[in-house]
């Protein structure tokens, strides 16, 4: 592919053929292979079995208690994952990565949790420094609370001053530290990790490091023209030639076509602007554009009409294998397939099958993206509101899209509900991973599900091949990354209910409900949780038709916004309309369509002022309640 300044945009390059859907054939994504692990000689010492088998009998006994019955595939599993940690903690395993990739409620986290309190009340292992990444603080409070270690054994850094520390303990005194994936990239850079001080422990690297979620080849790094012409303004105030030259870029990155290669211009370090002297959203746009700053990239589209210059960048220093990554989606995600057939890629650990049996799966096959809210959000919150409102005894957990386009898919859900809202939780797409804290919820609802944009979708593509930017893409990989991620998305919502329960090798009795489009979903989700029962979501609420069903619907919510409780006269709605024949306005009224739709809006007709007959619709009382405003 040729690669064209962005002074010479007169060009015609090949374009890579494009994705649009889940097209990915799920019998076609090959699988990680599953290497065995190789360890040094230096394992074959006397203190590892003893730490070991006293993990292992900790963990039996952990699982038998909370009555999960683990199966012997299950334990085996979990003893690999153990024997794994320690041959990282006594410096024993080649430099790889290592995955474990447990389905939710396996047992992972527990086993991490134990292993850590035997070996920092461990004689024999008082100089493994541990290191442990998790992305979100309230897990990494957790997990330090599972683990029953405090004071002068476990040490927290986080960046929230707001936020108090589990622990006083100085990292560099405490065997063990916990961190989160953005203070090992801030305090690495693109450095080696055995060059950050910050994380040794007695002076020297942490051989134990474990990564607690899902990690990528590599980082996306994306700058689109919204970004840049975000930048304009707060830029111009501090240095106007660096403005001028953003602008300019903007202008010429909005020309390019999609999938092209283009070189961006140098920003010369004479007219650049000290990310210290912007604020946070600034930091982030300004520090995307100088390290995209000269280097070739390629295009992709955004949403409308924005074009997005994509490059990729090692996202972890470049030692830190060996480690150990606790990611439950390894096996359905496309990356990890294809990045484990590289030359010294990840090594899967043995794992163990769980029995999706006792799962409901409801699929409905529409969109429901944050586009989708943007212009049907009353709808797919009624039909959310119906679900829950059919298992009143339950309780829900629903995953949504946050805020999309300033609609509030929570206060619209509640709003159509007529039972009780308290025993229903809510989860926006980016907080659905690793909490537990709802762990005993029957039901989960994905109100639309995450899709990442194409400009990652591509990056992810190039990092898990090992490609570089420049490189061609076969538009069917693509498509087996986008198919992997779904599932990574899916599992991991899912796997915040019920459904991460687990007891001989099978989960409870739970329901999912998803909202998504494709041909391909059904069987995607067929696949990410073998033995579930797949069945259509019956819609509640079906679109109306008729353009004048549809007007009349919106003017009667529009008018219910403004006053819920006041009556809506026929006049009023007749005007509106263009309807002059009272028959006619009669005849739309009565519809079964829009007889539905008033139903679902609790409204009757009434008789107010006529003489002749009912003339407006007002709600109803008694025991159906209004819908909440």
């Amino acid at each position: 592919m040729k690669i064209n300044t962005m002074n010479d945009l007169s060009f015609q390059a090949e374009a890579m053929r494009s994705c649009d859907g889940l097209s990915a054939d799920v019998s076609s994504q090959p699988e990680l292979v599953k290497n065995p692990l190789s360890y040094s000689e230096s394992l074959t010492t006397s203190h590892l079995p003893d730490l070991i088998d006293t993990v292992m009998a900790d963990l039996k006994e952990e699982l038998t208690v909370r009555g999960l019955a683990p199966t012997t595939q299950q334990l085996a599993a979990l003893q690999a994952l153990i024997s794994t940690l320690a041959a990282l903690a006594q410096g024993g395993c080649f430099p790889e990565l290592v995955v474990c990739d447990l389905a939710p409620g396996m047992g992972k986290t527990t086993a991490l949790a134990l292993f850590l309190r035997h070996l920092a009340r461990s004689a024999d292992h008082d100089e493994a420094g541990v290191l442990v990444c998790l992305p979100f603080l309230d897990e990494i409070e957790r997990l330090v609370k599972e683990t029953g270690l405090g004071e002068g054994e476990i040490a927290v850094m986080w960046s929230d001053p707001d936020r108090p520390l589990p622990t006083s303990t100085l990292p560099d005194q405490a065997q063990i530290l916990f961190i989160t994936p953005q203070m090992l990239k801030s305090r690495c850079g693109a450095g080696p990790l055995a060059e950050c001080r910050d994380f040794h422990y007695l002076g020297k690297p942490r051989q134990l490091r474990v990564w607690d979620e899902t990690m990528d080849p590599a980082q996306a790094v994306t700058l689109s023209t919204d970004d840049l012409g975000g930048l304009l303004a707060p830029i111009r105030l501090l240095n106007p030639d660096l403005a001028d030259r953003i602008a300019q870029i903007q202008q010429q990155l909005s020309k390019v076509k999609s999938h092209q290669l283009v070189q961006l211009p140098e920003i010369p370090s004479s007219i650049r602007v000290s990310l210290s002297q912007v604020d946070d959203g600034v930091r982030d746009r300004l520090a995307r554009l100088y390290t995209l700053s000269g280097r070739v990239v390629k295009i992709c589209s955004g949403s409308g009409n924005i074009r997005v210059a994509l490059d990729i960048r090692d996202s972890l220093p470049p030692d830190f294998a060996p480690a150990l990554v606790l990611d439950a989606s390894a096996s359905v995600r496309g990356t990890w397939a294809l990045w484990g057939q590289q030359q010294g890629g990840p090594r899967l650990l043995p794992g163990a099958r769980k029995d999706y049996g006792a799962l409901t799966i409801h699929l409905m096959e529409r969109g429901a993206g944050k586009q989708s809210w943007q212009k049907d959000g009353e709808r797919l919150a009624r039909e959310i509101a119906a679900v829950i409102d059919s298992k009143p005894d339950e309780r829900f957990l629903v995953v949504h899209h946050q805020a999309p386009g300033g609609v509030q898919p929570v206060m619209l859900i509640k709003r159509f509900m007529t039972t009780d809202a308290s025993r229903v939780s809510f989860l926006h797409w980016g907080r659905h991973m690793a909490t537990n804290a709802f762990r005993d919820v029957e039901n989960v609802i994905l109100g639309g599900v995450m899709r990442l944009p194409e400009s990652q979708r591509i990056g992810l593509t190039h990092a898990s091949l090992g490609l570089p930017i420049t490189a061609e893409l076969e538009a069917d990989t693509v498509a087996q990354i986008e198919a992997g991620e779904f599932a990574h998305a899916v599992l991991q919502a899912a796997g915040r209910g019920r459904v991460r329960g687990c007891k001989e090798g099978r989960c409870p009795p739970c329901a999912l409900y998803v909202i998504a489009p494709g041909k391909k979903t059904k069987a995607l989700l067929e696949a990410t949780f073998p033995g579930a029962r797949v069945k259509p979501w019956r819609q509640q609420n079906k679109q109306l038709k008729g353009r004048k069903q549809k007007e009349l619907i919106s003017l009667i919510e529009a008018k219910r916004r403004q006053d819920p409780i006041a009556p809506i006269f026929f006049t009023d709605l007749m005007v509106q309309l263009g309807i002059a024949d009272r028959t006619n306005f009669t005849r739309l009224c009565c519809h079964p369509d829009v007889a539905a739709e008033l139903a679902q809006l609790n409204l009757q007709r009434v008789q107010i002022h006529s003489t002749r007959g009912v003339d407006a619709f007002q709600p109803m009382f008694g025991p159906v309640h209004s819908p909440r405003g």
